[in-house]
Protein backbone atom coordinates (compact mmCIF):
# COMPACT_ATOMS: atom_id res chain seq x y z
CA UNK A 1 0.00 0.00 0.00
CA UNK A 2 2.99 2.55 1.06
CA UNK A 3 4.51 1.76 -2.44
CA UNK A 4 1.41 2.62 -3.89
CA UNK A 5 0.96 5.79 -2.56
CA UNK A 6 4.07 6.65 -3.26
CA UNK A 7 4.06 5.76 -7.42
CA UNK A 8 2.85 7.76 -9.95
CA UNK A 9 6.14 9.73 -11.05
CA UNK A 10 7.38 9.41 -14.41
CA UNK A 11 4.33 9.52 -16.50
CA UNK A 12 3.74 11.36 -19.74
CA UNK A 13 0.94 14.00 -19.75
CA UNK A 14 -1.30 11.84 -22.19
CA UNK A 15 -1.51 9.25 -19.71
CA UNK A 16 -1.18 10.92 -16.31
CA UNK A 17 -4.54 11.39 -15.82
CA UNK A 18 -5.72 7.52 -16.56
CA UNK A 19 -2.25 6.31 -14.98
CA UNK A 20 -3.07 8.66 -11.33
CA UNK A 21 -6.84 6.83 -11.41
CA UNK A 22 -5.83 3.36 -12.01
CA UNK A 23 -3.02 4.03 -9.28
CA UNK A 24 -5.21 5.55 -7.09
CA UNK A 25 -8.14 2.53 -7.78
CA UNK A 26 -5.99 -0.01 -6.84
CA UNK A 27 -4.29 2.00 -3.53
CA UNK A 28 -7.58 2.16 -2.86
CA UNK A 29 -8.59 -1.82 -2.95
CA UNK A 30 -5.19 -1.89 -1.01
CA UNK A 31 -6.04 0.06 1.89
CA UNK A 32 -9.54 -1.21 2.25
CA UNK A 33 -8.23 -4.73 2.48
CA UNK A 34 -5.45 -3.42 4.95
CA UNK A 35 -8.08 -1.60 6.94
CA UNK A 36 -11.07 -4.94 6.82
CA UNK A 37 -7.81 -7.12 8.59
CA UNK A 38 -6.84 -4.18 10.96
CA UNK A 39 -3.97 -2.81 9.82
CA UNK A 40 -4.75 0.62 11.35
CA UNK A 41 -6.26 -0.93 14.66
CA UNK A 42 -2.67 -2.63 15.16
CA UNK A 43 -0.80 0.89 14.65
CA UNK A 44 -2.86 2.59 16.93
CA UNK A 45 -1.99 -0.21 19.28
CA UNK A 46 1.76 -0.02 18.68
CA UNK A 47 1.30 4.02 19.42
CA UNK A 48 -0.20 3.48 23.04
CA UNK A 49 1.94 0.11 23.50
CA UNK A 50 5.76 1.54 22.58
CA UNK A 51 5.92 4.66 23.61
CA UNK A 52 9.53 4.91 24.91
CA UNK A 53 10.69 2.95 21.30
CA UNK A 54 10.87 5.90 18.73
CA UNK A 55 11.53 3.68 15.70
CA UNK A 56 8.00 1.35 16.51
CA UNK A 57 6.29 5.06 16.75
CA UNK A 58 7.37 5.91 13.18
CA UNK A 59 6.83 2.75 11.98
CA UNK A 60 3.21 2.70 13.08
CA UNK A 61 2.99 6.88 12.24
CA UNK A 62 3.96 5.66 8.39
CA UNK A 63 1.17 3.13 8.55
CA UNK A 64 -1.36 5.43 9.74
CA UNK A 65 -0.88 8.16 7.09
CA UNK A 66 -0.67 5.70 4.19
CA UNK A 67 -4.20 4.56 5.75
CA UNK A 68 -5.47 7.83 5.97
CA UNK A 69 -3.71 10.28 3.28
CA UNK A 70 -5.63 10.56 0.18
CA UNK A 71 -4.25 9.90 -3.32
CA UNK A 72 -4.89 10.96 -6.17
CA UNK A 73 -8.73 12.33 -6.43
CA UNK A 74 -9.73 10.54 -3.66
CA UNK A 75 -10.12 13.25 -1.19
CA UNK A 76 -13.50 13.04 0.06
CA UNK A 77 -13.71 9.10 -0.52
CA UNK A 78 -16.21 8.02 1.70
CA UNK A 79 -13.76 4.76 3.15
CA UNK A 80 -11.56 7.20 3.29
CA UNK A 81 -12.84 9.28 5.54
CA UNK A 82 -14.34 6.05 7.72
CA UNK A 83 -10.60 5.65 8.24
CA UNK A 84 -9.63 8.63 9.42
CA UNK A 85 -12.65 8.43 11.80
CA UNK A 86 -11.56 5.08 13.12
CA UNK A 87 -7.91 6.70 13.70
CA UNK A 88 -9.37 9.25 15.66
CA UNK A 89 -11.48 6.72 17.66
CA UNK A 90 -8.80 4.72 18.25
CA UNK A 91 -7.20 7.94 19.88
CA UNK A 92 -4.86 8.15 17.49
CA UNK A 93 -4.21 12.15 17.52
CA UNK A 94 -2.99 11.68 21.33
CA UNK A 95 -1.16 9.09 20.46
CA UNK A 96 0.59 11.20 17.91
CA UNK A 97 0.91 14.11 20.01
CA UNK A 98 2.44 11.97 23.00
CA UNK A 99 5.10 10.30 20.63
CA UNK A 100 5.87 14.08 19.52
CA UNK A 101 6.27 15.30 22.82
CA UNK A 102 8.16 12.08 24.21
CA UNK A 103 10.58 11.89 21.34
CA UNK A 104 11.67 15.83 20.45
CA UNK A 105 14.91 14.58 18.62
CA UNK A 106 13.93 11.60 17.14
CA UNK A 107 13.96 13.61 13.64
CA UNK A 108 12.45 10.63 11.69
CA UNK A 109 9.27 10.48 14.09
CA UNK A 110 8.55 13.96 14.20
CA UNK A 111 8.63 13.97 10.65
CA UNK A 112 6.72 10.47 10.36
CA UNK A 113 4.06 12.00 13.07
CA UNK A 114 3.37 15.20 11.81
CA UNK A 115 2.37 13.83 8.30
CA UNK A 116 0.20 11.02 10.23
CA UNK A 117 -1.73 13.57 12.44
CA UNK A 118 -2.27 15.75 8.97
CA UNK A 119 -3.79 12.94 7.13
CA UNK A 120 -5.63 12.15 10.38
CA UNK A 121 -6.96 15.66 10.57
CA UNK A 122 -7.47 16.45 6.79
CA UNK A 123 -10.82 17.47 5.42
CA UNK A 124 -13.17 19.69 5.52
CA UNK A 125 -16.27 18.63 6.96
CA UNK A 126 -17.03 19.08 10.70
CA UNK A 127 -15.68 15.75 11.81
CA UNK A 128 -12.47 16.68 9.91
CA UNK A 129 -12.58 20.24 11.52
CA UNK A 130 -13.27 18.66 15.13
CA UNK A 131 -10.50 16.11 14.70
CA UNK A 132 -8.07 19.42 13.92
CA UNK A 133 -9.15 21.17 16.89
CA UNK A 134 -8.52 17.82 19.25
CA UNK A 135 -5.19 17.78 17.84
CA UNK A 136 -4.62 21.31 18.96
CA UNK A 137 -5.93 20.47 21.83
CA UNK A 138 -3.87 17.49 22.29
CA UNK A 139 -0.75 19.08 22.60
CA UNK A 140 0.17 19.63 18.54
CA UNK A 141 0.91 23.48 19.77
CA UNK A 142 3.45 23.07 22.31
CA UNK A 143 4.88 19.98 19.87
CA UNK A 144 5.32 22.34 17.09
CA UNK A 145 7.25 24.59 19.02
CA UNK A 146 9.48 22.57 20.54
CA UNK A 147 10.07 20.92 17.23
CA UNK A 148 10.96 24.18 15.19
CA UNK A 149 13.24 25.11 18.26
CA UNK A 150 15.25 21.51 18.15
CA UNK A 151 15.26 21.20 14.47
CA UNK A 152 16.81 23.90 12.03
CA UNK A 153 14.55 24.68 9.43
CA UNK A 154 16.89 22.40 6.85
CA UNK A 155 15.75 19.34 8.37
CA UNK A 156 12.22 18.02 6.93
CA UNK A 157 11.02 17.87 10.83
CA UNK A 158 11.19 21.04 11.24
CA UNK A 159 9.50 21.20 7.44
CA UNK A 160 6.55 18.77 8.40
CA UNK A 161 5.84 20.86 11.71
CA UNK A 162 5.18 24.18 10.28
CA UNK A 163 3.11 22.51 7.33
CA UNK A 164 1.34 20.55 10.15
CA UNK A 165 0.68 23.22 12.21
CA UNK A 166 -0.85 25.53 9.41
CA UNK A 167 -2.79 22.67 8.14
CA UNK A 168 -5.02 22.43 11.50
CA UNK A 169 -4.92 26.42 12.34
CA UNK A 170 -6.07 27.40 8.02
CA UNK A 171 -9.10 24.24 8.34
CA UNK A 172 -11.17 26.27 11.23
CA UNK A 173 -13.69 29.03 10.41
CA UNK A 174 -13.09 29.82 14.37
CA UNK A 175 -10.76 28.32 17.16
CA UNK A 176 -12.16 30.28 19.83
CA UNK A 177 -9.96 33.17 22.21
CA UNK A 178 -8.52 31.03 24.80
CA UNK A 179 -7.62 28.63 21.86
CA UNK A 180 -6.03 31.48 20.42
CA UNK A 181 -3.89 32.79 22.91
CA UNK A 182 -2.48 29.15 24.07
CA UNK A 183 -1.13 29.31 20.35
CA UNK A 184 0.18 32.36 20.78
CA UNK A 185 2.10 31.25 24.13
CA UNK A 186 3.41 28.15 22.16
CA UNK A 187 5.13 30.18 19.91
CA UNK A 188 1.97 29.66 16.70
CA UNK A 189 2.00 33.28 15.71
CA UNK A 190 5.59 33.43 15.41
CA UNK A 191 5.63 30.05 13.74
CA UNK A 192 3.38 30.82 11.09
CA UNK A 193 4.50 34.78 10.82
CA UNK A 194 8.34 33.77 9.66
CA UNK A 195 6.93 30.69 7.63
CA UNK A 196 5.30 33.66 4.95
CA UNK A 197 8.38 35.79 4.97
CA UNK A 198 10.46 33.15 4.11
CA UNK A 199 7.78 31.45 1.53
CA UNK A 200 7.41 35.35 0.17
CA UNK A 201 9.66 35.55 -2.99
CA UNK A 202 10.66 32.10 -3.16
CA UNK A 203 9.37 29.51 -5.28
CA UNK A 204 6.02 28.70 -3.35
CA UNK A 205 3.16 27.46 -4.45
CA UNK A 206 0.16 29.72 -4.32
CA UNK A 207 -1.95 26.96 -2.12
CA UNK A 208 0.41 26.77 0.59
CA UNK A 209 0.56 30.34 1.12
CA UNK A 210 -3.20 30.54 0.95
CA UNK A 211 -3.17 28.15 3.25
CA UNK A 212 -0.58 29.94 5.46
CA UNK A 213 -2.62 33.48 5.34
CA UNK A 214 -5.71 31.52 6.50
CA UNK A 215 -3.70 29.80 9.58
CA UNK A 216 -2.55 33.22 10.81
CA UNK A 217 -6.00 34.78 10.15
CA UNK A 218 -7.14 32.56 12.45
CA UNK A 219 -4.75 32.98 15.04
CA UNK A 220 -5.01 36.53 15.59
CA UNK A 221 -9.04 36.74 14.73
CA UNK A 222 -10.45 39.31 16.80
CA UNK A 223 -7.59 39.93 18.39
CA UNK A 224 -5.79 43.11 18.29
CA UNK A 225 -2.99 42.65 20.88
CA UNK A 226 -2.75 39.70 18.98
CA UNK A 227 -2.27 40.86 15.77
CA UNK A 228 0.38 43.60 17.48
CA UNK A 229 2.53 40.44 18.24
CA UNK A 230 2.24 39.14 14.48
CA UNK A 231 3.47 42.51 13.56
CA UNK A 232 5.88 42.61 15.68
CA UNK A 233 7.44 39.44 14.22
CA UNK A 234 7.24 40.78 11.12
CA UNK A 235 3.60 40.31 9.54
CA UNK A 236 2.20 43.32 7.19
CA UNK A 237 -1.29 44.34 8.35
CA UNK A 238 -3.02 42.89 4.92
CA UNK A 239 -1.97 39.90 5.98
CA UNK A 240 -5.42 39.94 8.11
CA UNK A 241 -7.62 40.67 6.23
Amino acid sequence: VAGGVAAGGGLSSGAATSGAEAIAAKVGAWRQRAFDAGVLACAAHALRAFVPLPAVLQSAASIIRTMCVAVGSEAGDDALMAHRGAAAEDGVIESLAVALVAHPHAAGLQEGAYRALCAVCSGTNADARFRKLRALDAGALEATQTTVIAHSTAIPAHQEAVRCLVALCSGLASMGKQRQHRAAEAGAVRIVVHSLLRRTGAASSRGSMAMAHRALRNLVKNLPELQELAIDEGAQTEWFQ
